[in-house]
């Protein structure tokens, strides 16, 4: 077998990455190499003349309207949740903010527990997908009884009322989580 052939950069570039070639017997192919600061990887490389794929417009649009049912749930909770527990719940508003500043800390916390469940999971339909496809009703569902708790009977301006949004707006910050961080990655 002949030695490798190195193909290196012009001097101006760093050479933190450089592609060697094998040298091949005729009518013989082999992907190159590339070899990082004195280590050789056996990963092919990406030849520098092809271009990534361009999305189709209708790909592009599916995607951003995916984008658009998540931020419409996390903004009506932005948007309405301190109205709906000071206006509509009768929580004062020291205990509203309360709930409001614990669950956006939970929702941090939540953050990291989903993404490294998602990191972890392996399915037969991917790894992000099923987050994504089975997280959207467990969400919806959260979303509608975080602001249904007068709806249900839970007496207004009660201990009760407080728990019941406390809880339900956790609930809600981790099914976002765990919907909104495959869908991002």
């Amino acid at each position: 077998m002949e030695p490798l052939g190195i193909v290196s950069t012009p001097d101006r570039r760093p050479p933190c990455v450089v592609a060697i070639r094998r040298a091949t017997s005729p009518g013989r192919r082999e992907a190159p190499t590339t070899r990082t600061e004195g280590h050789v990887s056996m990963a092919p490389t990406v030849a520098a003349t092809s271009a990534p794929e361009k999305l189709s417009n209708g790909r592009v649009v599916s995607y951003a309207l995916g984008d658009v049912a998540n931020n419409l749930a996390f903004q009506m909770t932005s948007m309405f949740l301190m109205v709906y527990m000071t206006d509509i719940a009768g929580i004062p508003a020291a205990l509203a903010g309360t709930i409001y500043a614990v669950t956006k800390v939970w929702a941090g916390v939540a953050d990291l527990i989903a993404g490294n469940t998602v990191d972890k999971a392996n399915t037969r339909w991917g790894r992000l997908r099923p987050w994504i496809m089975w997280g959207a009703a467990p969400l919806a569902v959260a979303l509608v009884l975080l602001f249904s708790g007068t709806a249900l009977g839970i007496g207004r301006g009660t201990t009760a009322i407080f728990v019941y949004v406390l809880l339900l707006d956790s609930l809600f910050q981790l099914c976002y989580s765990f919907v909104n961080i495959p869908y991002g990655s």
